[in-house]
């Protein structure tokens, strides 16, 4: 399949859902921010992109739903927050017992 693509709002998109090298200010048309409501922008905050596999996003999705969470970045930040929390705390009781 050709990975055709169009301009929208200084953006150039890819039919694929892979955005590349927005512009200055560049904002999706009929965003929230094309509007001019900037208050959910993370302007100071990282982005950070990442691959799953279909069955791993049916459990995102799956995990959203049933917590009642309105966006799929919130979804994956509590999932994230839990799994390292978890991860530190094995951590530390790992160094007392090896201590």
């Amino acid at each position: 399949m050709a990975n055709s693509s169009t301009r929208k709002m200084g953006m150039q998109v890819s039919y694929r859902g892979i955005a590349k090298v927005p512009q200055e200010g560049a904002v999706w048309e009929n965003s929230p921010a094309s509007r001019g409501d900037h208050s959910g922008m993370p302007t100071e905050k990282p982005i950070l992109t990442f691959a799953v596999d279909e069955e791993h996003k049916g459990r995102i999705n799956n995990f959203k739903f049933d917590n009642r969470i309105e966006t799929r970045s919130e979804a994956i930040r509590m999932l994230d927050e839990s799994g390292l929390k978890k991860f530190e705390i094995a951590k530390r009781k790992k160094g007392k017992t090896s201590a």
